[in-house]
Parts: structure tokens; sequence; C-alpha cells
């Protein structure tokens, strides 16, 4: 199994959504892989949020949202859709699990919450 360097960038993008009463701060998150992490070429990735409800895409409700993981580009401005291509990895049925195959080599994941119609949240990166 080839294993290489997986440096990760993590944000929080989400828009109106605003913290859960009395709940922590709105952020979404890798559980796994850990952050510069160096993985199989197949590995398994976990997303996690708080303060922000994961749901399948469609759903248009203030604090929701679903998982984009964005492979090797940058974070999509708030606001504008998050294309749906090789490097832009959509979740829209609302998993918190996924397992990745990349190429041997350093790559760079990032994770983006974006509405029910796959708009990218406004928020922290």
């Amino acid at each position: 199994m080839t294993r290489f360097a997986l440096p990760l960038l993590i944000a929080l993008l989400f828009a109106a959504c605003g913290p859960a009463q009395d709940g922590p701060a709105p952020r979404v998150y890798f559980e796994s892989p850990q952050d510069g992490a160096s993985v199989d070429t197949t590995f398994s990735v976990v997303m996690a949020a708080e303060g922000v409800r994961v749901v399948p895409a469609g759903t248009m409700e203030d604090g929701t949202g679903h998982f984009h993981i964005l492979l090797d580009v940058p974070f999509v401005d708030a606001g504008t859709m998050i294309p749906a291509d090789a490097r832009h990895i959509h979740y829209g049925d609302g998993s918190t699990t996924t397992e990745l195959t990349l190429e041997p080599g350093t790559h760079t994941l990032r994770l983006q919450l974006a509405d029910g119609a796959h708009a990218a949240l406004e928020g922290l990166q």
C-alpha cells in the first residue's frame, strides 16, 4: 500500500445559521484523517459538524447544510454554487463518512458546507 502526506485545511462555511442557542459556535471539521496524516491511497474520511445540522441537499432550512470535500482547490466563495466535478465532491445525501482514493502525493482536502441548493455558506476559513 502506498502512503502519502495528506495535509488538511478545515473550515466552516455557513450562512445565516448562527450558533445553536446555548450551543457551540457552528463549525465543520474532519474527525478523520487528522491534519498532516499519511494515509493509504484509499482511506476513510469522517466529516463532522457542531452547531449546524447536516441534512440532504434540497433542505432549505436555516442552520442546516450538507458537506462537500474540495480536493486541491480553494474554497468556493459564499453564495456561489459549488461545482460538481472531480475536485468538488458532493455529499448531497447528507453523508458524514466516505472513502476516497487519491493518487500518491501530497493533497489538500477542504471541507465546505453548502445550503440545500449547493450554494457555499458564509463563515470562517
